[in-house]
């Protein structure tokens, strides 16, 4: 499963990660410039270029959720 969001902020941020956290399994995130990094990593994902959007790659179709919920909670 593939999504693609904006990242608005630090606050967004580290919603996702903490909604990737909680999860079972592996959830990516990969930007524009072909970089990746692990979800559950809030410096990883630091390190992207999220001013353009970002894609959330997981297997786990209720983690997509979990973590697209978050980031408009």
């Amino acid at each position: 499963m593939i999504q693609q969001v904006k990242l608005l902020g630090l606050a967004q941020i580290e919603a996702l990660v903490k909604a990737a956290s909680r999860q079972d399994g592996e959830i990516g995130v990969h930007d524009a410039n072909g970089d990746i990094a692990d979800a559950k990593s809030i410096l990883g994902i630091l390190r992207l270029d999220w001013s353009r959007p970002v894609q959330i790659e997981t297997e786990n179709e209720r983690a997509l959720r979990k973590c697209l919920r978050a980031l408009t909670a």
